[in-house]
């Protein structure tokens, strides 16, 4: 019974990126936000997140999730993109760089239900609010 256990990475983690309101810092690698056409960022995977209905679904690897299955997709104003996969350790991390992902979303880098879903905004007042930031 390993349902209570995380499921072991297959491979290993490598790098780190840094989300700034002017740049987004891969390793060592700045990406203006000048630069970026669009962000989408899929943040719905964090560690310890039950990745198995145990009464449903029966599943011989452990049930509590690595928290890997989360994307970071940039595209580039000359439509290339670039997409990293990455290790979330808690759900509504987002929320550490709401300031960040406000600025993204005035500067029309990100779309509002993605920012909804990564923030985590949970009720109309704040849906509302962060819909009617001025957007240039």
């Amino acid at each position: 019974m390993n349902f209570n256990q995380i499921q072991q990475l297959k491979g290993k983690l490598s790098g780190k990126f840094i989300f700034e309101k002017d740049y987004i810092q891969i390793n060592e690698k700045r990406i203006n936000l000048e630069e970026i056409k669009k962000i989408e960022i899929s943040g719905v995977d964090w560690i310890g997140l039950r990745s198995t209905n145990y009464i449903l679904d029966y599943n011989y690897e452990n049930g509590l999730s690595n928290g890997t299955k989360n994307y970071l997709i940039i595209e580039y104003n000359n439509n290339t993109k670039l997409k990293i996969q990455f290790q979330q350790n808690n759900a509504c991390e987002f929320k550490e760089i709401k300031e960040v992902i406000k600025h993204y979303y005035i500067n029309n880098k990100i779309e509002y239900l993605n920012c909804v879903d990564i923030l985590c905004l949970s009720d109309q007042k704040e849906w509302n609010e962060f819909k009617n930031l001025n957007k240039h």
